[in-house]
């Protein structure tokens, strides 16, 4: 049968040569997968950078040096050489390495393996470990500033 077919016996007709009902389940179907898409994707609620500095135990702008993949679990450990230290804490000093726990994907609101990308960060410390995620960054320029926008040396010749 036809939507022409469907429409003559008192159906209506739909987009095209489809019938409505079928046009109708293709936009649920459409809507529904684009609500799975979306809800794999991180979503932040914004915080003023203040108000993240103070509530964090530690930030810093650093730059990454290596990935190690955590075994069994979703998480890896993100290794960081620190260029600046925006909000001390105890062995948090300049050009001494870090490891920062999170999650693996910025689609689960975790860190980026990102060799060699410099990054601000908001640091909280769980467990003995220094723990982040995608939404406890900032731009390295935006983390400077907040720490009193001091240009100190870096060893990374960024330039601070």
């Amino acid at each position: 049968m036809t939507a022409v077919g469907i429409a003559q016996d008192g159906g209506s007709q739909g987009i095209g040569s489809r019938p409505m009902g079928a046009t109708v389940l293709l936009l649920v179907l459409a809507a529904t997968l684009g609500a799975a898409s979306a809800a794999e994707a991180c979503s932040c609620v914004f915080e003023p950078p203040a108000r993240q500095l103070k509530r964090a135990d530690a930030a810093v702008v650093a730059r990454q040096v290596a990935v190690r993949p955590t075994l069994g679990e979703p998480t890896a450990d993100f290794v960081y050489r620190v260029g600046r230290v925006v909000k001390r804490a105890p062995g948090l000093q300049r050009g001494r390495r870090i490891s920062v726990r999170s999650l693996s994907g910025s689609s689960v609101c975790g860190l980026d393996p990102d060799i060699g990308q410099l990054a601000g960060m908001f640091l909280y410390r769980k467990a003995g470990r220094w723990r982040t995620s995608a939404c406890g960054q900032l731009s390295p320029r935006k983390m400077r500033r907040l720490g009193g926008g001091r240009a100190a040396a870096s060893p990374f010749g960024c330039g601070g």
